[in-house]
């Protein structure tokens, strides 16, 4: 067995971050990164290279798209990291850096071999979710409001989504587990509000009656509230009454668009404006906060038809709404439109 300690660099201004590697020291320097931040995630590669200090990447962006691995980086993790970053180390233990001939044998990565792109045989997506440890949250500051992962995956498609692209498929940690979590955080982080940041948290509905009911058992009931991701047309009363018994205050809904036919170029035939307006009613009749997003700037998309989404926002009562431009992520219909007209 071997150890290594741990530091987490939360986000902060490059210069503290940068410093936060100098002080610590690492012998490796592991970077997560979304398309939108990639380039930062080069550039504090190259601060870390310039120091000698072997580099991974990983996340969605370098996953959906290998071929962006900066050629200064040693490699990067494909997909889901768990087991792949264990043999990693186990490797870096042995030979106190990654040598290309060993890297070859590991599953799931990416590396370039002079000027040829190497990616591995894939790695399996880890079925058994519960199999995974609980997360170190002690190499972190947790305050009152924290959050939890309580599945990966989503079963829709939506166009412009590169998180189910990810995932590949829906898999859930089970009631018992994410109980498990709810404990920790309420008893030893002294939590009083946790979202969960799953992509549908509602996607099981009977998991979350089976998470209620534990909740009640370890007597966390009532004391923690929770907020959650929902799908428009999954909203019904009995999902309803199920998230306000569960404890859940507030209820997120990516409802994107005003227009049926720019919802239906985002979405698909899955949902419609009239799903969006009856979740809308039906979570506020329960008393559950209602927020939303939506997407502006869709192929062909009319300034008639943005009035639409305008005009949907201002008589919906939603207590939150976040407006965003669509972007082209990796991985996603939109982005091979985007890389089809030289965009």
């Amino acid at each position: 067995r071997f150890f290594f300690e741990f530091k987490i660099i939360e986000m902060g201004s490059e210069q503290e971050v940068k410093k936060q590697i100098s002080d610590f020291k690492p012998d490796v320097v592991g970077i997560k990164s979304v398309t939108q931040n990639f380039n930062l995630a080069k550039e504090y590669a190259g601060f870390a290279k310039q120091k000698n200090i072997p580099v991974i990447i990983g996340g969605v962006h370098v996953s959906m798209l290998p071929q962006s691995l900066p050629k200064n980086v040693d490699f990067a993790c494909i997909g889901e990291g768990e087991l792949t970053i264990v043999e990693v180390f186990e490797l870096f233990e042995k030979y106190k850096n990654f040598p290309k001939n060993e890297l070859r044998k590991i599953k799931g990565i990416a590396f370039w071999d002079d000027d040829k792109l190497i990616i591995t045989e894939l790695r399996p997506v880890i079925e058994k979710l519960d199999s995974i440890p609980m997360p170190a949250r002690d190499l972190l500051d947790i305050g009152k409001h924290s959050y939890v992962f309580s599945s990966r995956g989503c079963a829709y498609r939506c166009t412009f989504c590169a998180s189910s692209r990810f995932w590949n498929r829906v898999r859930v940690f089970s009631a018992e587990y994410v109980v498990k979590e709810i404990k920790e955080l309420y008893e030893k982080y002294n939590v009083r509000l946790i979202s969960f940041f799953d992509d549908l948290f509602i996607i099981v509905p009977q998991r979350l009656k089976d998470i209620t009911r534990l909740l009640k058992e370890e007597g966390l009931h009532g004391k923690i509230k929770f907020t959650g991701s929902c799908r428009s047309n999954l909203v019904n009363e009995n999902i309803a009454v199920i998230l306000k018994e569960m404890g859940v205050v507030s209820v997120g809904l990516g409802l994107e668009s005003g227009s049926a036919r720019i919802l239906a170029y985002l979405k698909g035939t899955t949902t419609s404006v009239e799903d969006n307006e009856r979740a809308i009613k039906i979570l506020k009749k329960y008393g559950i906060a209602v927020n939303a997003s939506f997407i502006i700037g869709s192929p062909d998309e009319t300034e008639s038809e943005m009035m639409e989404t305008y005009n949907f926002i201002k008589y919906s009562q939603l207590d939150l709404v976040d407006t965003y431009v669509l972007v082209p992520l990796p991985g996603t219909p939109v982005w091979d439109y985007a890389e089809k007209k030289g965009l």
